[in-house]
């Protein structure tokens, strides 16, 4: 599948998560536009995306980030800007995602990578591994590893231990529900 030249505006978010666009299995992406505005994010994938490619195209963040990716394989982006916006980060990769590379992109500066206790629970695999970042200059991106491989690239990984992963959800469902 083949989209280019296209701007996608997620709806406001609900009870449940939305997003502006939904990547579907190997799609290539070319010059459009996804704007989060007050949805959950600007683009989402998903466990069904074996392969897509997404180039010279423009992220908006929603009220979480700009791109979710969730089980995702063989992801990459090229030349992209990322807006974050109000958003919570730029992108956000989880459920056992591997090979997410990002190449020559603007704005691309916090990732959280790994989810411990929801994904993991629902067999969606628990570490996001063989990720890759070349940012433009060689700006460094940080991804804040909670149960990933560290990034391979222009990064600074913060490793968290799982232990504190797994307390500080544990704290957040006894306390906070």
């Amino acid at each position: 599948m083949y989209t280019t030249n296209r701007t996608f505006t997620a709806p406001p978010k609900a009870t449940s998560d939305t997003s502006a666009y939904g990547v579907s299995d190997d799609e290539t992406i070319t010059y459009c536009t996804f704007i989060g505005a007050e949805g959950s994010e600007a683009l989402k994938l998903s466990r069904n995306v074996t392969k897509a490619d997404i180039s010279t195209s423009t992220f908006s963040g929603g009220v979480e980030d700009c791109i979710d990716i969730l089980g995702a394989d063989n992801v990459t982006f090229t030349n992209c800007i990322f807006l974050r916006g109000n958003a919570v980060r730029d992108c956000t990769i989880k459920g056992g995602a591997s090979y997410i590379k990002f190449f020559n992109c603007i704005g691309l500066k916090y990732i959280k990578a790994g989810d411990c206790t929801i994904y993991e629970k629902k067999g969606l695999g628990p570490a996001v591994n063989n990720c890759y970042i070349q940012n433009p200059q060689g700006k460094k991106t940080i991804v804040l590893c909670l149960n990933s491989e560290p990034f391979k690239g222009d990064v600074i990984n913060i490793r968290i231990p799982k232990i504190f992963v797994k307390l500080y959800f544990w704290a957040r469902w006894k306390f906070f529900k």
